[in-house]
């Protein structure tokens, strides 16, 4: 009798652990619908609490760089942090973001990693996710919708420029993280027109599709 009560005590132990930790993974989804529905965009604050603190000083304020511990240090490593955990998803080590987490950071990088945040009436939504899609995003499509149309005219091969080609599939992939950072995050690709007034919008800009486009191909793991 004693021992079958033991194993009772312990397995309500167990199950009380197990709650705590899903509650704990499912925060980061908890919390970005918390700001979604009081219609915020995101601060640096935000962010910081929902994904930085909990997911990355644990490595990144002291130990390893970039140091990560202020604002200037993060905004000055956006674009590290956008390859390395939106495009690759190489960080953190270990165990990914949750989907709330991804979600928030990535929205905040597009935004343009602002410290302060605004109120806003459609905050971003990020593209679906591989299980929710029924036909996944393929490098044809990207080639075709938003390379040949907007990239090719000075990135091919051969050029007397010395720039990379992105007619081949491997050579975007490999640097999708630059390609998708200049042209929808920090957008100075593809240049304006020779003697274009700078107080002007950029007549050659992506799309909101096309970058759309090449946010779910990052997403649904750059499919050849």
């Amino acid at each position: 009798m004693k021992i079958i009560i033991q194993i009772i005590i312990l397995s309500n132990i167990i199950y009380l652990f197990s709650a705590c930790s899903y509650d704990f993974e499912k925060s980061g989804d908890r919390n970005l619908n918390e700001v979604q529905d009081a219609n915020l965009s995101l601060s640096y604050a935000k962010i910081n609490d929902l994904v930085l603190a909990p997911r990355c000083l644990g490595c990144h304020s002291g130990t390893s760089q970039p140091l990560l511990t202020n604002y200037s240090q993060v905004f000055a490593n956006k674009e590290k942090i956008f390859e390395e955990t939106i495009a690759s998803n190489k960080m953190p080590k270990g165990k990914p973001l949750t989907n709330g987490q991804y979600n928030a950071l990535k929205a905040w990088l597009e935004a343009g990693a602002p410290e302060n945040a605004d109120v806003v009436q459609n905050p971003p939504e990020a593209p679906p996710s591989k299980e929710g899609l029924v036909r996944l995003v393929t490098w044809e499509q990207v080639r075709t919708k938003v390379i040949e149309k907007s990239c090719t005219s000075c990135h091919y091969a051969g050029n007397t420029s010395g720039i990379s080609s992105y007619e081949d599939y491997e050579t975007v992939k490999a640097t999708v993280g630059t390609i998708f950072y200049t042209v929808a995050i920090q957008p100075v690709m593809p240049p304006a027109p020779n003697d274009w007034p700078e107080d002007q919008p950029n007549p050659n800009q992506l799309t909101r599709d096309q970058k759309d486009l090449i946010s779910a191909w990052i997403v649904d793991g750059m499919l050849p």
